[in-house]
């Protein structure tokens, strides 16, 4: 069962957010120079603490990376005799601080087996949370709640990112780049009654944030496919990718989302529904 932090919400940032966009790494020049490379597309792997995604959705993950490559150019394999080649190589090099070896690639290339390696992961990220949406390696989400629950926020929330590694079978990185998939929480409010003496206005309602891990950071086709294009870029250029991108920076957004002022978060969160 996931985690459930019980929060208040925050007062208000002026404005409206933009995106950001990850930095990635990128080197051209160790991409094979072949007419249409075989990249061999490792199954993508979890690597958050949050709750679990649907099986079906990450099976649709790998399908839908799979397309987006051949549709670029590239031939897929996906055959388990290629991937059990490839295994080795994976569990051995831990993907937070994976470090190319020519030698771990090389069997792969001398033999034919792949130009490219792919490797996708799913790992959790900190999203920037501006009043009722967070931003974060090229996406806006709006964060999920209930119907009976409206706020402001401000801070830090756990999302979910995509990320892709691609080496050519020699060894040489290609590529490192992550793509926004969801906020990985729900947010429910929960309401109780009797009078609260701190608070005049506020009747004999009260009611705090409750906040739950989620597992369907990878439900929505459509946010699948903006992270599968914004991952994969420039290796396979993104359409309406900006030329000179603002990028994120998780470290400088605060933990988690603050408090404001008393007055704002009863006028939120005490005695009041959506409509």
């Amino acid at each position: 069962m996931g985690r459930t932090w019980i929060l208040f919400a925050a007062v208000a940032l002026g404005g409206c957010a933009s995106k950001q966009y990850y930095r990635y790494d990128y080197a051209a020049d160790a991409m094979p120079k072949v007419a249409r490379p075989t990249v061999l597309l490792n199954p993508t792997v979890r690597r958050l603490s949050v709750a679990k995604p649907s099986a079906a959705s990450l099976s649709a993950l790998d399908a839908e990376l799979a397309a987006h490559l051949e549709a670029a150019g590239y031939t897929v394999d996906t055959s388990t005799r290629s991937l059990v080649r490839l295994a080795p190589v994976t569990r051995a090099l831990p993907l937070a601080s994976m470090v190319p070896l020519a030698e771990s690639f090389a069997p792969l290339g001398e033999d034919g087996v792949c130009d490219v390696v792919v490797i996708p992961t799913i790992e959790e990220r900190a999203c920037e949370a501006q009043s009722q949406t967070c931003r974060w390696d090229g996406v806006l989400r709006d964060i999920p709640s209930s119907n009976d629950t409206s706020g402001v926020w401000r801070g830090a929330l756990p999302a979910a990112s995509l990320s892709v590694r691609a080496y050519s079978c020699d060894g040489r990185e290609i590529l490192h780049s992550m793509g926004g998939l969801d906020v990985a929480l729900y947010a429910t409010t929960r309401f109780s009654s009797g009078q609260d003496t701190a608070s005049p206005m506020a009747g004999t309602a009260s009611s705090v944030l409750a906040i739950r891990s989620s597992g369907r950071y990878l439900d929505d086709p459509a946010k699948r496919a903006e992270a599968i294009a914004l991952a994969l870029h420039p290796m396979v250029a993104m359409q309406g990718y900006p030329s000179k991108p603002t990028y994120y920076d998780p470290t400088k957004v605060k933990s988690r989302p603050r408090r404001g002022k008393s007055k704002a978060r009863e006028s939120i969160f005490r005695g009041k529904t959506k409509d």
